[in-house]
């Protein structure tokens, strides 16, 4: 009797610390487990032969740990796990207690332990999920994919793309008398996209929701302008001077479908629709199925990049010499908000039922927490010279020098990873210089050396060595985004959030429990980083390097490439640390 006190006793310590057992299940197995416990215990006081008492106490056992693994089996995979050992435990404790011969003990076991594996592998009895095991989240986004229509369970759809464009520009040359030209131009250059998922839009609780699947990113509008002004001057016959200014701007948009909807507070779930820029749905993946949600990562997207430009240039003829001096700088303003799945996503390695029960086994979420605005500045110099040595041979010698500034923010928001530390270092904090830590590079000068060379009067060969700079720090790895400035949560799965590891929460174990917050003020201590670093730029970064050489040889009334022209590109890497 005191075995089967503490089988009930340990079913209400179960009910009591798993959250996620309904009372259905407690009063199964109480119903079930204390009278057949009862029953076993009445036939071993009649002392019935060996074994009877035996093979009924192994059998009884079994059937005790198959209604455990019963339930166990249709919750969380924690749960399930808890069940196994549950029964095991049970198993060994009968052999032991009862002095159940080895043949017996070995029989049950080995029973208990098939019929447990074969419930681990096979959890939904019947493919069928309890509706006390539902998650509400989980049933809502499985509603949201339509009926089969292409055999099997397959489905066939096709939404049009739609694009529209607006492009036009006005120019404008003004002779101001027979010294002076001014030229003006004007451009824009906008693009309006739309684009749709595969799948068609249902109507749930109410109001209409874009399944968002595959390539369907939503809306992308595009706005390009450009504006010149350049100014002539001609001194004399042999000096001209040009002086310019320009502006360019792009704003490149992207967002995605049920765009401030906030349908995931419509399914109950919490801290997912946060803000705008978290109003869309969010992210799940079940295997096997077509992800829902999101239309990919990193929307919405706004980019507006200001480029401002001033250069100017003399041209100079004496004797044999033709000089070019000249100077620019470009000023680049860019607005970078861009969350890499800011509502956050669910990956569910089970497919469907996963879904139906709100078992994930991955969620992440990553977050700007201040939408960086960057700044950057690309001053330059040339001089160049067209030399006629002799009637036959021109020599072009030049060289021109570039300075590319890296990367800076108006409020210091950028950080970087520091490996002597090591340790991520925030920009205008602790002696950090501002563009944290990555140095100017003044080693961009290139020289450029070109011939022209009449070998007969029906033929001139030419050729040439040139070396060109340019900044690479445009792709997403040199942006500096990393925390304190960016708030990352995951990879965690459920089994990970119950456990309180990886940096999980246990307050989201389940789909319909939605996300944590983002950090407002993430640390940046070793001891709190999870995962990646994923925007890592070295302090000697340099500029990407062109070098091209050309030999070409031509008649006067056709030409003939003796030699294709040679490109070699050197480019300067950027690791990614971890931690």
């Amino acid at each position: 009797m005191l075995a089967i006190i503490l089988l009930n006793g340990c079913l209400l310590l179960d009910y009591i610390l798993v959250d996620d057992i309904g009372w259905k299940f407690i009063v199964l197995r109480t119903m079930f487990v204390t009278p057949l416990a009862v029953v076993v215990n009445v036939v071993v006081k009649f002392n019935p032969r060996r074994w009877i008492r035996e093979g009924g106490v192994a059998v009884g056992t079994m059937m005790i740990c198959f209604v455990n693994l019963y339930v166990e089996g249709n919750a969380t995979a924690p749960n399930t796990t808890y069940g196994l050992m549950c029964v095991l435990i049970t198993v060994l404790f009968a052999d032991v207690v009862m002095r159940i011969r080895l043949w017996y003990a070995v029989t049950a076991t080995a029973v208990t332990s098939t019929g447990a594996l074969w419930y681990l592998r096979n959890p939904i009895i019947g493919n069928k999920i309890t509706t006390g095991f539902i998650d509400p989240a989980g049933l809502d986004y499985f509603k949201l994919y339509p009926a089969p229509n292409s055999g099997g369970n397959g489905y066939t759809g096709v939404r049009n793309q739609q694009q529209y464009s607006t492009v036009y520009d006005v120019r404008v040359d003004y002779h101001l008398n027979e010294k002076n030209l001014l030229f003006a131009k004007y451009i824009i250059n906008d693009v309006y996209t739309i684009s749709p998922g595969a799948l068609p839009i249902s109507t749930l609780d109410g109001f209409a929701i874009d399944p968002q699947t595959g390539n369907g990113f939503g809306t992308a509008p595009q706005v390009a302008r450009n504006a010149t002004l350049v100014y002539t001057r001609t001194f004399t016959p042999n000096l001209l001077m040009t002086i310019g200014a320009g502006w360019s701007f792009i704003q490149n948009g992207s967002l995605p479908l049920n765009y401030g909807l906030n349908p995931n507070t419509q399914f109950g779930q919490p801290n997912v629709n946060i803000s705008q820029l978290t109003s869309s749905l969010a992210v799940a993946s079940p295997t096997g199925l077509t992800g829902l949600g999101g239309g990919g990562n990193f929307v919405p997207l706004e980019y507006k990049d200001n480029n401002y430009i001033l250069n100017g240039g003399i041209i100079y003829s004496r004797g044999n010499h033709s000089f070019r001096i000249g100077a620019a700088d470009i000023r680049r303003q860019a607005l970078d908000q861009q969350d890499n799945q800011g509502e956050g996503s669910w990956t569910f390695r089970t497919g469907a039922p996963g879904l139906l029960e709100g078992i994930f086994s991955a969620a992440t979420r990553s977050n700007n927490v201040r939408t960086p605005n960057y700044r950057t500045s690309e001053p330059s110099v040339y001089f160049q010279d067209d030399w006629h040595v002799f009637p036959k041979l021109t020599l072009n010698l030049g060289l021109r020098y570039d300075v590319f500034t890296p990367f800076t923010e108006i409020h210091n928001n950028i950080s970087n990873f520091d490996p002597s530390c090591p340790c991520i270092i925030q920009a205008g904090v602790n002696g950090v210089s501002r563009s944290a830590g990555v140095h100017t590079d003044y080693r961009n000068a290139a020289p450029r050396l070109g011939f022209a060379y009449s070998a007969t009067p029906s033929l001139v060969v030419r050729g040439g060595f040139g070396l060109a700079f340019f900044p690479s720090n445009y792709e997403s790895p040199t942006n500096l985004k990393n925390q304190p400035n960016v708030s990352v949560y995951g990879n965690c799965s459920t089994v990970q959030a119950a456990a309180g590891t990886n940096g999980c929460s246990p307050a989201f174990t389940l789909f319909k429990q939605g996300m944590p917050l983002p950090n407002q003020n993430p640390s940046t201590t070793n001891a709190s980083l999870v995962g990646s670093i994923p925007a890592v730029v070295d302090k000697n970064f340099g500029s990407a390097t062109w070098s091209s050489s050309t030999l070409l040889s031509r008649k006067t009334s056709t030409e003939t490439q003796l030699r294709s022209p040679t490109l070699e590109r050197s480019a300067v890497t950027c690791p990614q640390a971890s931690t």
